[in-house]
């Protein structure tokens, strides 16, 4: 397959499509195709300051991999990820890009940063500071309450945050809503493989209260 680099850092879509390999729980590699709720949190990237209230197992952290990593390969974006599950993330990453092709941009990794020539995919702990991080795109893969500090601590010409709502988290979620970030929220009926059936019975196990915060978004 020729590679369209100019096509390909215009079309998203196509990027993964096309160029996107994942390993399976087999060691099979399999070609990764975005889900209806990840093209419609995409999307949301357009904005600035965006906060997307996400659905558990709405393939966020999976998105964030992809995106990270085509903004940054191909548009020259320097770019810090805030997990509470760095290592995950950092391998998520690693193994996608590990099977790109030879005349994609070159790359090298250093502990949990990859550089490209003219800019990095930096990934940082949620419990880390903040203090001198310069990037262009700051991601916040789910927060925690300190989340106001760590802002006050950095500067980034675009803010993405992608969490779930849970009882440690819902006054920061309403904080940030008050600081004028455009709020989003993807719940779990936007997810094609979820039906009535999977309601009910994930009500049955976790609770009312729990479901609605973390599957229908709402700050309860």
């Amino acid at each position: 397959m020729t590679t369209n680099i100019n096509l390909i850092k215009n079309d998203f879509e196509h990027f993964v499509n096309n160029y996107c390999i994942k390993r399976e729980y087999s060691g099979d590699a399999a070609r990764i195709n975005l889900t209806n709720i990840q093209k419609e949190i995409f999307k949301s990237f357009q904005n600035k300051n965006v906060l997307n209230v996400c659905s558990r197992m709405s393939g966020k952290t999976h998105l964030i991999s992809l995106f990270s990593i085509w903004k940054s390969m191909f548009s020259n974006e320097n770019i810090t990820i805030i997990s509470q599950n760095p290592k995950q993330l950092f391998q998520n990453i690693k193994e996608i890009i590990e099977f790109f092709p030879e005349n994609f941009p070159k790359f090298y990794i250093n502990k949990f940063e990859i550089k490209f020539q003219n800019s990095s995919i930096k990934i940082l702990n949620s419990y880390d500071k903040l203090y001198g991080i310069n990037s262009d795109i700051l991601i916040f893969d789910e927060i925690k309450d300190s989340i106001e500090n760590q802002l006050n601590q950095t500067f980034a010409k675009n803010i993405f945050i992608l969490t779930s709502i849970s009882e440690s988290n819902k006054n920061s979620i309403q904080n940030l809503i008050n600081r004028n970030f455009q709020i989003n929220k993807y719940p779990w009926n936007l997810i094609e493989t979820k039906d009535e059936n999977w309601e009910n019975y994930m009500i049955q196990n976790v609770g009312i209260k729990y479901f609605k915060q973390q599957f229908e978004c709402e700050i309860i």
